[in-house]
């Protein structure tokens, strides 16, 4: 059917001009690193311009090349040529129309899929009639000026006094609202940066909550958007516009919201913004606004179902699940969710899980990139400080697992059914969590503190033999 509609009424001039814009802006910042590629990119580069008869340009010849190219493009001539490509599936069955020199079906086991049933559903769709995509208005900021000068006047947001860590050029301040900021500017990629934000809790903070619900809510969150006032597509395509790359996801300790963007401005409209100020009204809006949708939640669900039922079919997979249920008592924090576990989420459970942590005083963000740290402080100052203070209150300790298993059960032995006669092995032992947390309960460098003055320099310094450390090898 998508094909049919994009040979049928194609894309609108809207639709074209934000393409050429992400292109163009794309293209720009891969000349901006032209400099900076390695040999083993630019010898990769040349090898496939040689190989598809293309002429070599340095990334400064290719941007002027796609800004002539694309100074003349119509919104005809792209879809025409979209056109030309989806015919033969658009027109299957029809006669004197193309058709596709091949159909390959893949079902799972048990399904029977004849020949005639596909070609009956590819005639089928040939056969419906399509309409044009509904136009989505996309803004050009998610955040008015007026509402943001607003926020700012209200509650006046302040940054903390910078501190300088250990040498690295890491400059860490906190918001007056708890956030606490790291950044450092980096140029090994021009006009790039990326932002994390991390929150401590992952599914060792499930205890109390929903089988599951930490990790399936930041799922919901990933396949969701809507927020601000503005639905989830009107969200995705500001992202695609700013060429902004958004990854929300949860492992066992922590919570990750994580965000590539380019810093300068993508387009030329007035009243755009750039990409690092969308990225900033992104992470505003899932922290202080976020709409939690059902449909999203579904999605999670799937995902989440199809991952575990893979976990039992593959041998690295059911050997790594194996050896955490025997470390860890058969926590269910950390083994995959079951599917019915999964399917008896609510909404309610996985939004009541992941806000209950996602509180202002629980919040670190870390930006590393290509740019002014003025106005990054100016950004963070007036998206990340106007969210409302929010605290977890209660005991922060995290929830901790059982210690080792019994010297007569740690060796643990798995058969699992593989198409090839190989086999796994795995070698775990007890560590603290990356809250520095061990399985009493105590803090690890409570109980041994570092003794040099820079940890950092110390480790370099043995893993390159030059400490006076060992050095431990495997395979």
């Amino acid at each position: 059917t998508g094909g049919r509609r994009m040979t049928e009424h194609g894309i609108s001039q809207m639709e074209l001009q934000r393409c050429l814009s992400a292109l163009l802006s794309d293209s720009e910042q891969l000349a901006a690193q032209g400099d900076r590629m390695t040999n083993q990119d630019q010898l990769q580069y040349l090898m496939e311009n040689v190989a598809c008869d293309h002429t070599f340009m340095d990334a400064m010849q290719t941007h002027q090349a796609t800004q002539l190219v694309t100074a003349g493009l119509t919104v005809e001539e792209v879809n025409g040529v979209a056109a030309e490509l989806c015919r033969h599936i658009a027109y299957f069955g029809k006669e004197g129309e193309p058709m596709p020199s091949s159909v390959v079906a893949c079902a799972p086991s048990g399904v029977d899929v004849t020949a005639d049933a596909v070609v009956r559903a590819l005639e089928d769709a040939a056969a419906q009639d399509v309409a044009a995509s509904e136009e989505t208005v996309v803004p050009p900021t998610l955040v008015p000026a007026d509402k943001l000068a607003s926020m700012v006047a209200e509650r006046k947001p302040s940054l903390s006094d910078a501190d300088d860590t250990g040498g690295m050029g890491v400059v860490c301040k906190k918001l007056d609202n708890g956030v606490k900021v790291n950044y450092r500017t980096c140029q090994s990629e021009s006009q790039r940066a990326h932002l994390r934000v991390t929150v401590p809790c992952g599914r060792a903070a499930e205890k109390g909550f929903a089988e599951g619900s930490m990790a399936v809510g930041a799922r919901a969150m990933q396949d969701g958007g809507a927020m601000l006032g503005w639905t989830r597509e009107q969200v995705e395509l500001f992202c695609v516009d700013h060429l902004v790359v958004a990854e929300i996801a949860c492992n066992e300790e922590f919570l990750f919201l994580e965000f590539v963007f380019p810093t300068n401005k993508v387009s030329n409209e007035p009243d755009d913004v750039s990409g690092m100020e969308g990225v900033f009204q992104v992470v505003h809006g899932l922290i202080a606004d976020f709409k939690w949708e059902e449909d999203a939640l579904e999605r999670a669900k799937q995902a989440f179902v199809q991952t575990h039922e893979q976990v039992s079919k593959s041998l690295e997979a059911a050997a790594a699940e194996h050896l955490l249920d025997g470390m860890c008592g058969g926590d269910a924090r950390y083994l995959s969710i079951p599917g019915e576990k999964v399917e008896a989420l609510t909404l309610d459970q996985v939004r009541s899980a992941v806000t209950s942590r996602l509180t202002t005083d629980n919040i670190e963000l870390s930006v590393s990139g290509d740019f002014d740290p003025s106005e990054l402080e100016r950004l963070v100052t007036s998206y990340i400080g106007t969210i409302p203070a929010t605290s977890r209150g209660g005991d922060r300790a995290p929830e901790s697992i059982p210690g080792p298993l019994p010297g007569a059960v740690r060796d643990l032995f798995l058969r699992v059914p593989d198409s090839d006669e190989r086999a796994v092995a795995y070698v775990a032992g007890t560590a603290p969590n990356r809250w520095g947390f061990l399985a009493s309960g105590e803090q690890a460098l409570d109980t041994q503190p570092l003794k040099a003055p820079n940890p950092a320099k110390r480790l370099l310094a043995e893993f390159s033999g030059g400490g006076g450390g060992g050095r431990g090898g495997g395979r």
